[in-house]
């Protein structure tokens, strides 16, 4: 590999890193945490207002599960506590409410890509007010990046970016290590917020906490905060993108989420993020509440060991697995049918996401052809290793009865999560394996590269299949050194191809992280990521 395709590729573990902080305790089908209790006396009291005790036409009660530690940007990795970030606090440029993937004007209104895609000239407002009432101005922008590239949160970004500078007119250049269009996702994350630069060094001034210091200039100001039990935020009605049709926000620390289920039911909060799946057909079956349906951030897999054992040199073999393999009944039955078959790499809602892809159609018949084909007449013996978490070890019983019916006998192996990332995806000591992908922003290159580059092969949560292939080597590398986005969506579409062809890795299903909303409250739009924003709500 030269010595350009190594540089840009050291981000990725970073991501994978940071994706895997992010879920903390998150069961990833079904949102449902366990959270730490904290029960210690209130910490923050921000300038006084009424704490709303009921929702109205104004305002809006939220249960979260996972309390934030900080409101400082890039300070708590847990998904709760970066959508409260996000609520308080712009980014240099922003995404669209009803689709992630889309990036759209924010702290700067207008943006350019050099012609090599090195450099991006962003154009920042002059009309910005931080909350404490003092403008917003490009020397606030340049403090924000020195502040985000400092977090570890951040640093998967923080090795993209080079330097950045102010060259008048209101316009800073940030110049990149190399061409990479999905910095823009990057910079749209809670972690590289914009921040008062006066607020920050107050707080160092006087030996303050400034992950209590809110001071945003996002659509609402933090009011107030007790630990253990709400934050109160009241609306900035000279938000930018603007004024908030609800202009007070209660949020609910909760204990757990039975409680939380307890309370949307009676009314006492009108959205509640962190659902148990248990309650969800009683929620269903609730005429006063919605259940609101985000697909997760990672999609399923089956894979199986390329480089040594039986699978390794046998493209027919894989190919029956293939055909054997029927991801509605794995949907049905493994997740009791919560969430949509994905046979894509490319997870619903991410950039490169390809629309109505195809994969080997469920024919048990040919699946046993192909078997024989692949010299088994008789069938095969191999081993399958799964994690023991419940949204891994019940789709992956479905599989292997699914495999047996064809004549591939597989011994289940189910395991501590712990023992089975280092065993299956860094030393590769398996034979077939279901996990999952993971993106921690919504756009195809953390995903695609880290599952199919040669480089990240033994490394954890990336290449764990083992293609090692010259041509998809240089195809990712263009896709991710590309800024045109449809030379981007159509070099992902051929990756989707030639991975189906070969089947390397099997994509079978996308689950969801659902919430449970009050039926009147408008403007809920599922998002992967999960950082929900009460600024485009409105009540019916």
């Amino acid at each position: 590999m030269n010595r350009f395709a190594r540089l840009i590729s050291v981000t990725l573990c970073a991501l994978m890193l940071i994706s895997l902080a992010a879920c903390g305790s998150t069961d990833a089908n079904t949102g449902g945490t366990t959270p730490p209790v904290n029960d210690t006396e209130e910490i923050v009291a921000f300038e006084g207002q009424e704490t709303p005790t009921h929702s109205s036409k104004d305002s809006l009660i939220m249960g979260y599960t996972r309390e934030p530690d900080t409101i400082a940007p890039g300070g708590d990795s847990k998904t709760n506590a970066q959508m409260v970030v996000a609520i308080l606090h712009d980014t240099i440029v922003g995404k669209d409410p009803a689709d992630q993937s889309v990036i759209v004007p924010s702290i700067s209104d207008t943006w350019d890509f050099s012609e090599d895609g090195t450099e991006i000239t962003f154009h920042i407002r002059d009309d910005i007010k931080f909350h404490d009432g003092t403008a917003l101005t490009v020397e606030d922008v340049l403090f924000s990046l020195d502040y985000a590239t400092k977090q570890g949160l951040n640093s998967s970004g923080a090795s993209i970016l080079k330097s950045w500078e102010d060259i008048g007119d209101n316009k800073i250049k940030v110049t990149l290590a190399y061409p990479y269009k999905p910095i823009l996702q990057i910079l749209a994350t809670p972690g590289f917020s914009i921040i008062s630069k006066a607020t920050y060094e107050k707080s160092q001034a006087e030996g303050k906490n400034f992950g209590m210091m809110e001071n945003g200039t996002g659509p609402y100001k933090l009011i107030s905060w007790t630990t253990g039990d709400r934050m109160v935020l009241e609306a900035n009605n000279s938000w930018h993108r603007g004024a908030p049709a609800i202009k007070k926000v209660e949020i609910r620390l909760l204990s757990d989420e039975t409680s939380g289920g307890l309370m949307i039911e009676n009314g006492e909060i009108d959205f509640f993020i962190g659902m148990n799946s248990a309650d969800r057909p009683r929620f269903l079956a609730n005429d006063s509440l919605e259940v609101i349906n985000a697909p997760s951030a990672g999609t399923y897999i089956v894979t199986m060991n390329l480089k040594e054992g039986p699978f390794a040199d046998n493209l027919a073999l894989r190919e029956a697995v293939a055909y054997a393999i029927n991801r509605q009944d794995m949907l049905d039955g493994g997740m009791n049918g919560v969430g949509e078959v994905t046979p894509g790499p490319i997870t619903p809602g991410y950039f490169g996401f390809v629309e109505g892809f195809e994969p080997y159609p469920y024919d048990p018949e040919m699946a046993k052809a192909k078997l024989a084909e692949a010299g088994y007449p008789n069938g095969i013996d191999v081993s399958f290793k799964t994690a023991s978490d419940s949204w891994y070890s019940n789709p992956a019983q479905i599989v292997v009865e699914q495999l047996r019916q064809v004549g591939i006998r597989c011994k289940l192996e189910i395991m501590e999560r712990a023992p089975y990332l280092k065993e299956v995806q860094e030393d590769m000591n398996y034979e077939m394996c279901y996990y999952m992908t993971w993106g921690d922003f919504p756009d195809a290159d953390p995903v695609m590269w880290g599952k199919f580059h040669s480089e990240t092969i033994g490394k954890q949560m990336q290449n764990f299949a083992g293609v090692d292939n010259p041509e998809v080597d240089a195809l990712l590398l263009k896709a991710r050194t590309s800024i045109d986005d449809n030379e981007r969506k159509a070099l992902y579409a051929q990756l989707a191809e030639m991975n189906k062809e070969n089947v390397w890795y099997l994509m079978i299903l996308t689950t969801y992280n659902s919430m449970v909303i009050n039926k009147d409250l408008k403007g809920v739009e599922p998002i992967p990521a999960g950082y929900y924003n009460p600024a485009f709500y409105y009540w019916e």
